[in-house]
């Protein structure tokens, strides 16, 4: 097994979308509970052949003081200014980014071994009204019954999701 840095998983990642393929990114990171967990679900991204909307799930370069981040998070909000990202356990948006941060959206996820798309229940629940009450999160996150521990990236561990092409 190889191990590689975040931007070459990242780059060929977006190499792969830039050519038209969807590719699987495992979840690494709890920012995406409870939709998402790490180490358990993918989303399948390709890259956008429409204009970005809210509730999009969009894979992201963002650049930061300490190099760039690549983020897997909701689209909570569009302004001129640009969009302003959100993931689903939290409860405070990032932002603003231009569009050109964006190389892939998520066109479905793998969520407990089966495949959810936009058009489930479950993806309209947190695309729809999760992501509208984002200050009311930590409350029903409390309320819910089961396991909820952030089990993201530990300090160095690499992302080990799929660059292959779906089928």
């Amino acid at each position: 097994m190889r191990t590689v840095e975040t931007s070459e998983y990242a780059g060929l990642l977006q190499s792969l979308a830039d050519n038209g393929h969807t590719v699987r990114v495992e979840i690494c990171g709890g920012s995406m509970l409870p939709f998402l967990a790490p180490h358990r679900d993918a989303a399948l991204i390709k890259k956008p052949d429409r204009p970005l909307r809210c509730g999009d799930i969009v894979f992201c370069r963002i650049p930061s003081a300490r190099g760039e981040r690549y983020i897997l998070h909701r689209i909570s909000r569009i302004t001129d200014d640009g969009f302003y990202m959100i993931g689903d356990a939290q409860n405070v948006c990032e932002g603003p980014f231009p569009e050109s941060c964006v190389f892939g959206v998520a066109v479905s996820v793998v969520r407990r071994g089966k495949t959810v798309t936009p058009e489930s229940l479950v993806w309209k629940f947190y695309s729809g009204p999760w992501l509208r009450h984002a200050a009311l999160r930590r409350a029903a996150l409390r309320l819910r019954k089961g396991p909820l521990r952030r089990r993201g990236c530990g300090k160095g561990d690499k992302p080990s999701g799929s660059a292959e092409e779906t089928l």
